[in-house]
């Protein structure tokens, strides 16, 4: 029995191109669905969770939770490849993944001479069983090649412009890759800080907001949050569970992101896990107290004294993360956009507006800092490569029927 020819989901993909995120009823394949996410999943009500007393006391208990969380994910028959970008998240895992005892590689990704780069800090972390690749030049093909195969969105360009690294893993004998992935969801304010005034009980500061123009001219992720606000003001929701279901919300948002992860981890044969998505982990970050997490200056003291003693100061006390700007500039350059993009078929489908998208390529050619381009022109290029492989695939050959029908007579 022939498989039904993939067709692309247009829902799903307006809602990435808008959001960055797609609902977990869709996928960018109609017509299936999507496989559950045990790690994006509700957390368990059975999770002992303490988060009283002094933060120095609540750390410790929540390291015990993460430090299990990375022991049941560590690969027990093969060395376990970790992703470390020289941040807090993957320096966590990396020496939590360390202190099991097993054989553990570091992969690190180096962008020498960008602003991306990091190797001021994942140097700290270098061992003699530790990988590090260089950036190096793609193409478009190979975006459309990667959606050809896994029959989902191409990676971000970070992830491109290393993607021999993965492969160099697997030569090493890996099969598993732990990845920092979900920190920001347990230790970071919320993406949206009027998401974050929501979660802290400040309904009234979120709701002036409202009707506010957006900066950029698509539509951001507070958006997609917006009737989270709504709900709050009508049901006058106390601050703790709001902020429970604001962070909650953060979680289901992030469900895409991994996703793709995984598929291009696949697609190289190794298998992303993801200690901070362990469900007792998300559980704890749902009890979580927001004055726990956060001090005022919305930095990580939790997460700080967590992993005292444990990490190098200069990582455990950084208070910036990478700015991958010049490597989405770089790569939209090499690929030409401004000649395919426009008349492309994500603006036919009307998945993109075409004069925002215009604004975007011009901001990504200009001397624009801020990065606000980068995300959402990236999101275009996804949909955009992914459209193309699904019309460059062969189209299967028509069925033979077993009883032609007879030729009429002349």
């Amino acid at each position: 029995m022939n498989e039904p020819e993939p067709t692309p989901n247009l829902v799903a993909l307006r809602e990435y191109g808008l959001t960055g995120s797609i609902g977990a009823d869709r996928t960018v394949l109609a017509g299936i669905s999507r496989p559950p996410e045990p790690s994006a999943a509700s957390a368990p009500h059975d999770v002992d969770v303490d988060t009283a007393g002094p933060l120095t006391e609540v750390a410790e208990r929540l390291r015990a939770r993460l430090e299990l969380a990375v022991a049941e994910r560590v690969d027990l028959g093969a060395p376990t490849a970790v992703h470390l970008s020289g941040g807090l998240d993957s320096s966590t895992i990396t020496v939590l993944a360390r202190r099991t005892g097993r054989e553990v590689i570091s992969a690190t990704r180096a962008f020498p001479g960008w602003r991306c780069d990091e190797r001021r800090y994942f140097e700290l972390l270098l061992d003699s069983r530790s990988v590090v690749s260089d950036a190096a030049r793609f193409e478009w093909e190979e975006l459309v090649e990667f959606s050809t195969r896994t029959l989902t969105l191409a990676p971000f360009p970070e992830f491109m412009m290393t993607r021999d690294l993965m492969h160099r893993l697997v030569a090493e004998g890996c099969r598993v890759l732990l990845t920092g992935h979900g920190g920001d969801q347990l230790f970071a304010p919320l993406a949206s800080s009027r998401l974050q005034l929501l979660a802290t009980g400040s309904v009234r500061a979120a709701v002036t907001g409202l009707g506010r123009r957006p900066a950029v001219a698509v539509p951001n992720l507070w958006q997609a949050f917006a009737p989270a606000v709504a709900d709050a003001v009508r049901t006058r929701t106390a601050p703790p569970e709001m902020a429970r279901r604001a962070r909650r919300l953060a979680y289901e948002r992030a469900r895409t992101t991994t996703e793709l992860f995984q598929a291009a981890c696949l697609d190289a044969g190794l298998t992303a896990r993801y200690p901070f998505y362990d469900p007792a982990v998300v559980a704890w970050s749902l009890a979580l107290p927001e004055r726990t997490r956060l001090d005022r200056s919305g930095t990580r003291p939790l997460h700080r004294q967590l992993m005292a003693g444990l990490v190098p100061e200069p990582i455990r006390l950084r208070r910036t993360k990478a700015d991958f700007t010049d490597a989405h500039r770089a790569a939209a350059s090499w690929l030409a956009l401004r000649r395919r993009l426009p008349e492309g078929r994500a603006v036919t489908h009307g998945l993109v507006d075409r004069a925002t998208l215009v604004r975007l390529l011009d901001a990504a050619e200009g001397d624009a800092t801020d990065g606000w381009w980068a995300l959402p022109l990236w999101r275009v290029v996804q949909i955009e490569a992914f459209l193309e492989a699904l019309a460059a695939r062969p189209q299967p050959p028509a069925p033979k029927l077993s009883n032609p029908p007879p030729r009429p007579s002349t």
